[in-house]
């Protein structure tokens, strides 16, 4: 499903959103699991089994879903920031990905910036996490999104082709995305 939003503060709420109710069979399905859990330990008396229900709705929700919430916002919070002439931004969700693909023009440093936004700002989320709740491990979904700074996923190759166009404009096309770029 594709969704076109404004790149301003009410654009990055929308891209979590729409991702959120995309992915929600899965959030159904984990917290149904959990919840049988509560209800066997609750008859049961078994701690363990309630403790691995609270850990799978918190996994989920603040591990999994909110940290793809936090990445794809900063990109979309960072377009507005710093990317002028990004004029809107394409939200693509699909059942196990979510992704922010802006319209319009950029330099190959904003471009650069943009991309690093998402991973930043989930790296920064988990050690907030981290400090807080050293021992709940959510803060290693955050973490795990320092991996799409590789080349290998659109972040990277996004990182790559901005610093090798640092002082041009790239042009983006009704898909968003750069030629060569994808």
């Amino acid at each position: 499903m594709r969704t076109r939003i404004r790149v301003d503060g009410r654009g990055a709420l929308t891209a979590a959103t729409r991702a959120v109710r995309q992915i929600l069979w899965a959030v159904v399905l984990i917290l149904t699991n959990a919840g049988a859990c509560a209800i066997i330990a609750g008859a049961t008396g078994s701690v363990p089994l309630a403790t691995l229900a609270l850990t799978m709705v918190a996994h989920t929700g603040l591990g999994l879903i909110g940290s793809y919430a936090v990445h794809e916002a900063a990109h979309v919070h960072a377009l507005g920031r710093w990317a002028p002439g990004v004029s809107g931004a394409v939200v693509t969700t699909t059942t196990l990905r979510f992704s922010v693909t802006p319209m319009g023009s950029i330099t190959g440093k904003q471009m650069t910036l943009v991309a690093v936004a998402g991973p930043i700002a989930a790296l920064s989320t988990g050690i907030a996490i981290w400090a807080l709740i050293p021992s709940s491990g959510i803060q290693y979904w955050y973490w795990a999104h320092a991996l799409f700074l590789l080349p290998i996923f659109s972040d990277g190759k996004a990182i790559i082709g901005g610093i090798s166009r640092w002082s041009e404009t790239i042009e983006l096309g009704r898909e968003g995305g750069p030629a060569g770029l994808r």
